[in-house]
């Protein structure tokens, strides 16, 4: 059993991780949909992101979850996996980033699940996405869809008996304030 303020081992954590990956999945077949979450190289996400939630209202596409790793391009890109091609484990640190990562871009999932991504936002994030200017409101929107994210994220992590609140907080912070800083720069 794994109490509040208890450090996790790496197998907790790997537990933790297959469980949302599953959970992951879970929706995706409630959806119908065939691949919903998967590796991708880093290069194919914006610089800096360590993974995306693509919806794909707008195309035949299914919706995607995809989690930046390097070296997996000959993996089975759609099944959890500690390792990398050349067969090197991932740190416990990089495991739990890539844990949060996934917590979060599940987030996304929900939020547009339960109908909180405004078509307004959408076109915020479009815009956003091919470095456009953004509006304020067009600011607060993705802001408030990244917070939504994180809380989601939150409450999938302690449903599945994660502990590692304050490294998630500090990861938390870290992700809303890259927005913060893109969007006030002179602002702290």
């Amino acid at each position: 059993m794994i109490t509040p303020e208890m450090t996790m081992t790496v197998d907790q954590t790997w537990t933790v991780y297959v469980r949302l990956w599953g959970r992951c999945e879970g929706c995706a077949r409630r959806a119908e949909a065939s691949t919903f979450v998967h590796y991708i190289e880093p290069e194919e996400v914006r610089v800096g992101e360590a993974g995306c939630f693509h919806p794909h209202d707008d195309e035949q596409g299914e919706p995607e979850i995809a989690i930046a790793r390097f070296g997996c391009e000959h993996h089975d890109r759609s099944a959890p996996t500690k390792e990398r091609q050349n067969g090197t484990r991932l740190t416990h640190n990089e495991l739990l980033a890539e844990l949060y990562n996934l917590a979060h871009q599940f987030g996304h999932y929900r939020s547009w699940r339960q109908g909180e991504r405004t078509k307004e936002y959408e076109e915020a994030v479009v815009a956003f996405s091919k470095g456009l200017p953004l509006s304020e409101e067009q600011q607060k929107l993705i802001l408030a869809e990244e917070e939504r994210a994180w809380e989601f994220a939150r409450l999938e992590l302690g449903f599945l008996g994660f502990s590692e609140w304050a490294r998630f907080d500090a990861a938390k912070m870290c992700g809303l304030d890259a927005y913060q800083q893109t969007f006030w720069p002179t602002a702290r």
